[in-house]
């Protein structure tokens, strides 16, 4: 199973390959290798040094890096190009060509909606009888970050759920092969 490698550094890291392996070095540190089949996308922040051919190979097997400011705030990613391109709009014809495409869209997002509600309800201490609904949640969830955040913290909250939202919209963007080029091509008028 492929999971996201988080790569975070104060002091001087270096990053290469190794074979089919990503060797993170730094002083006073053990090396530490982690294999390129096992990795979804890459997070990284902090004093990193990358060697292009790390890069490259981060590229040739879709893997995303998305480089954070400091604060946590994206600055940048790094996408390679898929030569075998999918268009994302085949991939939802052909969803959409199932009988059952309308229930089980239906599961999915409901799925999603509660997933975020667990994952919000997590970071705060609710009440046993805590109204689940995605409006009323979604209006609890603002209240409680400007009630209990100065606007410093509040920013740095935001700037972590972009930063996360930004390496998994990169690791999508590889997965389902759309082309790095439609992403920078100069948008056309309608």
């Amino acid at each position: 199973m492929k999971k996201p490698l988080y790569i975070n550094s104060n002091t001087n890291m270096r990053v290469q390959l190794d074979g089919l392996a990503i060797k993170t070095t730094s002083v006073n540190k053990p090396i530490l290798r982690y294999p390129l089949t096992r990795i979804s996308r890459i997070i990284v922040s902090g004093n990193i040094c990358w060697d292009t051919i790390a890069l490259k190979a981060c590229m040739e097997h879709n893997i995303p890096i998305t480089f954070l400011h400091d604060n946590g705030r994206p600055i940048g990613m790094v996408i390679g190009y898929s030569h075998q391109l999918n268009s994302f709009n085949e991939l939802i014809e052909a969803f959409i060509e199932r009988p059952d495409w309308s229930s089980l869209y239906k599961n999915w997002f409901y799925a999603c909606q509660r997933n975020i509600i667990l994952s919000i309800l997590s970071g705060i201490s609710a009440p046993d009888q805590f109204d689940l609904r995605p409006k009323y949640l979604h209006n609890q969830f603002f209240k409680l970050a400007t009630k209990d955040c100065s606007g410093t913290q509040y920013k740095y909250l935001l700037n972590i759920h972009k930063s996360c939202l930004t390496g998994l919209v990169c690791e999508t963007i590889q997965t389902q092969k759309i082309s790095s080029i439609i992403l920078t091509a100069p948008q056309q008028g309608l």
